[in-house]
């Protein structure tokens, strides 16, 4: 009985010592004098979210308490899907989300792009201007090199002036889609890869009457290139073969111009190629696709033009080699 008593008695002062560890706790947190940096707060909130769509839902409710609450979900956002734009909320996108690294634009059908690069252009030098005073040059661009992914897809109107614009704001960029914008030349084209070396991954789907036949510059970095659908041939691939050594995908579905000389050059010239697509590039006759596949080792992914069915013996030196047909 006596040890049942001391078990208990123990018990109780433990409690009593929490509940004024408790009270003291709550005294400091209802303080004036109390303070939490942003850092912290920033802390919680990448904890909080994890990804999934309930935890960013709760994040919107997060953000709603105040305004400072408000202005760190603001400052981890980093990705932006925006639809139906309109000028004067693109304009302040980067001052309320300073750290975005990407943007999709996708079906932005205003009448003039240009307009909205310019204004975030004039947002970001006034921002500018109000800090440093002055700038040496009014006409220069004021860059954003944060930003690394932009998609601009289906933009019919977008023309070279606008990716002359992209290419001086945002001068880092890994990743741009293009993908129906049918109205930009190779030479705006051109212009983006010079301007951009960081460039990574180019998707033109669709959006090429030209044929890239004029690049005479090496694009060291560039590992993915989407040309499907659009009017390159053989010499274009020659072209590509000898500019873009680094290539790991290069899509060229729906190019029906191109035929197995092409592509045997991209083979031997992009050592490290570890996928192409084919399909639907009917002057690639199917008797030499397995020769072409064996002719470069690193090749571990092929879309076929057609259904076509190769020997026992050759899917047995493809698996070997580890290359997925489809």
């Amino acid at each position: 009985m006596k040890r049942k008593k001391t078990r208990n008695f123990l018990n109780f002062k433990q409690r009593q010592q929490l509940s004024r560890s408790q009270t003291k706790s709550a005294e400091v947190i209802g303080t004036p004098e109390f303070y939490l940096p942003d850092e912290c707060w920033e802390c919680v909130v990448k904890f909080l979210n994890d990804g999934h769509d309930n935890n960013s839902r709760s994040l919107k409710s997060f953000s709603a308490v105040s305004k400072q609450f408000l202005s760190i979900t603001n400052h981890l956002r980093f990705s932006i899907t925006i639809k139906e734009p309109t000028h004067r909320c693109l304009s302040r996108l980067f001052q309320r989300f300073p750290n975005l690294t990407s943007i999709c634009l996708t079906h932005y059908y205003d009448n003039d792009t240009f307009c909205w690069l310019s204004s975030i252009a004039s947002s970001i030098k006034m921002k500018y201007t109000k800090k440093k005073n002055s700038v040496d040059n009014s006409n220069s661009f004021v860059v954003i090199p944060q930003l690394k992914s932009l998609h601009l897809i289906s933009n019919s109107r977008i023309r070279d002036e606008s990716i002359e614009m992209i290419a001086a704001l945002f001068p880092n960029l890994q990743l741009l889609n293009l993908t129906y914008c049918y109205n930009i030349s190779e030479e705006g084209i051109f212009h983006v890869l010079k301007t951009c070396s960081d460039i990574r991954h180019l998707n033109l789907r669709r959006s090429l009457g030209k044929k890239l036949c004029g690049m005479n510059f090496e694009v060291p970095k560039l590992e993915v290139l989407n040309l499907s659908y659009t009017n390159v041939n053989n010499e274009t691939l020659c072209v590509i073969s000898m500019c873009c050594r680094g290539l790991l995908q290069l899509l060229l579905e729906g190019c029906f111009n191109v035929t197995e000389k092409g592509v045997k050059h991209v083979l031997e010239k992009c050592a490290q190629l570890r996928e192409i697509n084919l399909k639907m590039c009917g002057q690639v006759h199917d008797d030499v696709l397995a020769s072409l596949i064996f002719s470069r080792p690193s090749l571990r992914k092929l879309s076929t033009p057609y259904d076509y069915q190769f020997s026992d013996r050759e899917m047995e030196l493809l698996s070997l080699q580890g290359c997925i047909v489809c």
